[in-house]
C-alpha cells in the first residue's frame, strides 16, 4: 500500500476550493501555539481561519489556561493571524477522563490517544456543522508526536458523519 501524500493532497484541495482569490471558511482545530503556527502561516494564505481550541485531555487547570493564553498570544501577535478568531470549546476534562478509563497506563500513542483523537475531531466537525464550515482540520498532524495517517483517518470518518469536508 502506498503511503499518502497528505502535502499533495492538501495542495489539491487548496485548489479546487481556493481559486479566484477566495478565501473560505475554515474551522482549524488546535491543540497549541507551536503546532499551530506554520499551519496557520500557510493555511491564512488561502483560507478565513476560526481556531478552535479543544484540548480536554489537559487536565491541570494551570496548563490548559497557559497554552490557550500562548494561543491567544500568537493570533495577537502574528502578522499572519491578523483575521484568525479563536473558539474555545467548552468541554470539561471530565468528558475526557470517562473516555479515557481504564486506559491510565496506555502508551503514548495506544488506544487512550485514539480516544482523545476521536473525541476532539468529532468536537470539531460537530462544531464546524453546527455553524456553517464547510471544512475542518486539526494542527495535531503537524507533531511528530502524533499519528497523522490516524487522524486524518478519524477527521475523514468525523467529517463524513458531520457533512463537513
Amino acid at each position: 500500500m502506498e503511503k499518502r501524500n497528505y502535502q499533495q493532497e492538501t495542495e489539491k484541495a487548496i485548489a479546487r476550493l481556493c481559486g479566484a482569490g477566495e478565501r473560505p471558511p475554515l474551522l482549524l482545530h488546535a491543540c497549541c501555539a507551536p503546532c499551530s503556527s506554520y499551519v496557520l502561516e500557510y493555511l491564512t494564505q488561502f483560507f478565513t481561519i476560526t481556531l478552535f481550541f479543544c484540548n480536554p485531555n489537559i487536565t491541570e487547570p494551570e496548563e490548559y489556561q497557559k497554552r490557550l493564553a500562548e494561543l491567544r498570544r500568537l493570533c495577537a501577535e502574528a502578522p499572519f493571524c491578523s483575521d484568525v478568531t479563536v473558539v474555545e470549546d467548552p468541554i470539561s476534562s471530565a468528558e475526557f477522563l470517562r473516555i479515557a478509563a481504564g486506559l491510565e497506563d496506555a502508551p503514548e500513542g495506544g488506544s487512550r490517544c485514539e480516544r482523545c483523537f476521536r473525541l476532539r475531531l468529532e468536537r470539531a466537525a460537530a462544531y464546524a456543522a453546527a455553524n456553517g464550515f464547510p471544512l475542518f482540520a486539526t494542527t495535531l498532524t503537524v507533531s511528530p508526536h502524533k499519528n497523522a495517517p490516524l487522524l486524518n483517518t478519524i477527521g475523514e470518518e468525523m467529517g463524513k458523519r458531520y457533512g463537513v469536508e
